[in-house]
């Protein structure tokens, strides 16, 4: 469905979907102040209309959690269309209703990129920022070790499915409510794919209030999915960004895309 632009220089989304009785009806969604605000809104009204496993996470906790406090939880959507989305997690999902900043780094990262990123997951445990991660490339491993050993709270999203037990290493930080593990993917899910990521990425950058880089390889997918949403997004590291106009070494840690 596309997106128009109306005569008071806003945007809005004109599109038809099947109501709860199953009669095709006509929906319109006004007052975007951007065309990728427009667009946002329509990629999230797709996901939602299909039952898809691409429905973003935040969209997805708001509309259909019953916030059961169990260590480890199965839940899912009602059918829609023929298809079924499957959440699981372990641990405490009351972490779901804090602040919380995404932290993401591509995998082929400057060695500089690990020492920077640590030192802002120690900041961060000082001020009990929640940070949601997939936790899969290397600085981003190294922030989670940062948050463990501070006793910091962080969420983890998988691009699999749950885990059958809790890892003896995220054990302590599951038992005192410093740590959820999330997954979308069905059980038997284990194959961890570019595909699956980019998912998990998705899912990541969605659910958090502000976005914080490592280090983000220029034409990879982690660029292109910044490029894609409206939030704030700092990057820690980023040499393109060093000097200014005049020449002046920037200081990095707190480079605004």
């Amino acid at each position: 469905m596309p997106v128009y632009k109306d005569k008071n220089g806003t945007w809005y989304v004109m599109t038809r979907c099947d109501d709860w009785q199953g009669q095709r009806k006509q929906k319109c969604k006004r007052g975007f102040k951007t065309k990728r605000e427009a667009q946002d809104w329509e990629r999230r009204f797709l996901l939602q209309q299909g039952g898809d496993l691409d429905m973003l996470f935040g969209d997805f906790y708001k509309n259909n959690f019953n916030h059961n406090q169990n260590d480890c939880c199965n839940l899912r959507m009602p059918p829609q269309k023929g298809s079924q989305q499957q959440f699981s997690y372990i641990g405490s999902i009351s972490l779901m209703e804090t602040e919380k900043t995404a932290f993401l780094c591509s995998s082929y990262a400057p060695q500089e990129v690990r020492g920077i990123s640590k030192k802002w997951a120690l900041e961060q445990c000082k001020s009990d920022r929640c940070i949601i991660s997939g936790f899969q490339s290397e600085t981003e491993k190294d922030v989670l070790d940062t948050i463990l050993a501070n006793n910091g709270r962080a969420i983890m999203v998988l691009p699999c499915s749950i885990y059958e037990k809790c890892p003896p290493k995220l054990r302590n930080a599951v038992d005192n409510e410093r740590l959820l593990i999330v997954s979308f993917f069905e059980e038997g899910q284990t194959l961890i794919n570019r595909s699956n990521a980019e998912k998990r990425n998705r899912q990541v950058l969605d659910s958090a209030e502000e976005v914080v880089i490592g280090y983000v390889k220029k034409s990879g997918m982690l660029s292109r999915l910044i490029g894609e949403i409206t939030k704030p997004v700092t990057v820690l590291y980023d040499p393109s960004f060093q000097a200014d106009k005049e020449g002046k070494t920037q200081s990095l840690g707190q480079v605004q895309l």
